[in-house]
């Protein structure tokens, strides 16, 4: 018993003094190149890597001095062109969800790792959608300047087969801007 209350007030004063930390939230938006990993060579298409966009709203809660973990909520606009008889371009909208483990191993500059959870709102071509949901491991790493602007780069290797037809995977490479309230 007494082992049972002293796990329980160490679990306590763990968690009042990693929330206890100060709770940021801000806005990010950023450039992304996305070349979907792909085998279409098989059926004769040749693809290129186009630059698309993202924005949304970010929230972090500090576990302790060194770690944190961030959720965003972010527009993704993915493009691609692609040819064949001719040139098209197929544009997706997501909305995702990257939620984010941050190491901080000095100050103001953190590296990053987590999940990212993608859905599906638009898909132009109606002849092959892709899949609704698509997952993904996200790495990077971020640098907060003067304490509310944040420049951060992150990579995306993209885990789900979001179109059977041609085996492709969402990979992103992100580099982007934020700002902290």
């Amino acid at each position: 018993m007494k082992k049972i209350l002293l796990l329980l007030a160490v679990t306590t004063a763990s968690v009042s003094t990693a929330f206890s930390q100060k709770f940021e939230w801000g806005v990010k938006t950023g450039m992304q190149i996305t070349p979907r990993q792909s085998y279409t060579a098989i059926i004769g298409l040749q693809k290129d890597k186009m630059a698309g966009f993202y924005f949304g709203v970010l929230a972090e809660q500090p576990i302790g001095k060194v770690f944190s973990v961030q959720g965003e909520l972010l527009y993704s606009d993915v493009r691609e062109s692609y040819q064949k008889y001719h040139y098209h371009l197929h544009e997706l909208k997501y909305l995702v969800l990257p939620i984010m483990g941050k190491l901080y191993p000095v100050k103001n500059l953190s590296l990053e790792f987590g999940p990212q959870f993608g859905y599906l709102l638009e898909d132009e071509v109606r002849d092959h959608p892709d899949k609704e949901f698509d997952f993904s491991i996200g790495m990077g790493a971020s640098y907060k300047i003067a304490g509310r602007f944040e420049l951060s780069f992150r990579y995306n290797a993209g885990l789900t087969k979001v179109d059977e037809g041609a085996v492709e995977h969402n990979n992103a490479t992100r580099i982007g801007f934020g700002y902290r309230f």
